[in-house]
């Protein structure tokens, strides 16, 4: 809410509507809004390689040990242009339908460094167990490892999962981003061996569908003119865009050769 001695400027504006964001295109009377419909659904997935089908196929020829646990994330949005052209008319364009699928991706909504805590957002205790090996990196940083002690706890009213490290987090900020670790090992008739220890990934990957239409409210009756979408077989447009990484994981391998009798 605008203050009686605050300026309505464009700065304004978008400090104080968090879902706003100024177009690049279209100048300074033109902005980009997006809008969850969906709250974002954290889905846990643990994946144990040692059982199940993976296990049954391998056989003799592969022998598996360790799982992946990771939480996969979704979100729904609403995104649209609008603004006021250089006639003074108000209009609306390019709705779009966004989807947002990510893995072990998460910020830092919180810091306690006396209590040595961190927090993730949503319900992440299923990711986050005593003795569990956690990473924390800061852009193309080298990745910081901690150790869980106890379970993590969830804080429903903060929609934020606490979690306590054995070691100092003095030096970790907002800026650093959370995600668990996971242990992997395969080895081919006990001869050729792999592994990876505290492996780390995360995984973003988000789809847009965006009718390519425009509305144009006139200033005289105040009716609005023109459609969203476009009829001229380009209607709608598929814009995905894809980013992750398998971070700091180390891959150990070996080789032990037959005994000859």
């Amino acid at each position: 809410m605008r203050t009686a001695n605050e300026v309505a400027t464009v700065g304004n504006l978008l400090n104080r509507v968090g879902s706003l964001k100024a177009s690049l295109l279209g100048g300074p009377k033109e902005f980009h809004s997006s809008v969850n419909v969906l709250a974002p659904a954290v889905i846990p997935v643990e994946v144990d390689f040692t059982k199940g089908k993976f296990a049954a196929i391998a056989g003799e020829l592969l022998k598996a040990t360790g799982s992946l646990r990771f939480d996969f994330q979704v979100s729904l949005g609403l995104g649209f242009t609008f603004g006021v052209n250089t006639g003074g008319e108000f209009y609306i364009k390019d709705p779009s339908l966004n989807v947002r699928l990510s893995v072990n991706d998460d910020p830092l909504p919180a810091i306690n460094a006396d209590q040595k805590e961190l927090s993730a957002s949503n319900d992440r205790r299923s990711s986050y167990r005593n003795g569990q090996v956690i990473s924390l990196s800061e852009g193309d940083s080298e990745a910081v490892k901690f150790t869980v002690v106890g379970d993590a706890t969830f804080d429903a009213d903060a929609n934020q999962t606490k979690i306590i490290v054995a070691e100092s987090i003095d030096a970790i900020t907002l800026t650093h981003r959370i995600r668990p670790t996971f242990d992997l090992g395969l080895s081919m008739y006990d001869l050729i061996s792999a592994r990876i220890d505290d492996g780390v990934m995360d995984l973003n990957v988000e789809f847009s569908l965006v009718s390519k239409g425009e509305m144009v409210r006139d200033s005289h009756n105040s009716n609005f003119t023109g459609s969203l979408v476009d009829k001229s077989g380009n209607a709608l447009q598929y814009r995905p865009t894809f980013s992750g990484t398998n971070g700091d994981t180390p891959l150990l391998m070996s080789y032990r050769p037959p005994e000859m009798s």
